[in-house]
């Protein structure tokens, strides 16, 4: 078989037809034909084609891969998946990967470096959320262990806890001191932080309970209650031990039902 014609693809400019005997046979990229050599009036077998052919696939692998991870670091495994994604063969997959680790365009320690540094900094997260995200991206626990002590000593995992409590503690949504003080553990412990470091956080917060606020909130929620139950069987029990739920003290509450029935008097 000889090449007849080698031309530009319209569309693709670093992508070049073959014609073998006046006939398209295949595409190849630009690498690939500097990589044999291919010119106009070349002789062919049918073991150099399927060599040539399998260079291109391999070629076009290594394109994508790098066009993924133009736009971010990527760990091995998300590498892979995104080839297998394209129907990418495991064998052309490891050549792909092999090529890549051998530039240090992919490195799993830096990755995991990388990703660990930008969620403490952006977007505060606890090392547990971190550190689930990493094995999603197949990141193995002794690496992760291994950046996560360098990377997030237990001094900044307290200031980022620290800056989320005194945030939250903003928004007391009518809730009584006592589960606000929840509502942050909780929030904390879902945003990946361990409750030794919660506590540090709380105890360097101060968070002091503002009477006024208290009471407005008591009030507000007695109030909800109020019209809810009063004027049924046991109603004002039931008012006393929901609020009681909510963190209130019993006595506030106590003082609370005392108005209310001497106003509904």
């Amino acid at each position: 078989m000889k090449i007849t014609k080698i031309e530009v693809q319209k569309h693709h400019k670093d992508r070049y037809s073959i014609y073998l005997d006046d006939e398209y046979a295949f595409p190849v990229a630009e690498s690939v034909l500097i990589q044999f050599v291919l010119a106009k009036g070349q002789e062919l077998t049918e073991a150099e084609v399927t060599k040539i052919k399998n260079a291109d696939n391999n070629a076009k692998a290594y394109s994508r891969a790098l066009d993924y991870l133009s736009h971010q670091l990527r760990s091995v495994k998300e590498v892979k998946n995104d080839l297998y994604d394209k129907d990418y063969s495991t064998p052309v997959i490891q050549n792909v990967i092999a090529k890549l680790k051998t530039l240090n365009y992919l490195d799993d320690e830096n990755f995991t470096r990388s990703l660990i540094r930008t969620d403490i900094r952006i977007a505060k997260k606890g090392p547990r959320t971190i550190a689930g995200k990493l094995r999603q991206k197949g990141i193995d626990a002794p690496m992760i262990d291994m950046a996560m002590a360098d990377e997030y000593p237990l001094e900044t995992q307290v200031d980022n806890a620290l800056a989320w409590v005194e945030k939250l503690s903003q928004h007391t949504g009518g809730k009584s001191f006592f589960a606000l003080q929840q509502k942050i553990k909780q929030n904390l412990l879902q945003k990946g932080f361990d409750m030794d470091v919660i506590k540090a956080a709380l105890d360097a917060a101060d968070l002091q309970k503002d009477s006024r606020d208290e009471q407005d909130a008591l009030t507000k929620a007695g109030d909800k209650l109020w019209r809810r139950y009063a004027t049924l069987p046991q109603g004002k029990q039931k008012i006393k031990q929901t609020l009681y739920r909510k963190g209130f003290a019993i006595d506030d509450i106590q003082h609370y039902l005392d108005e209310k029935a001497e106003a509904d008097a």
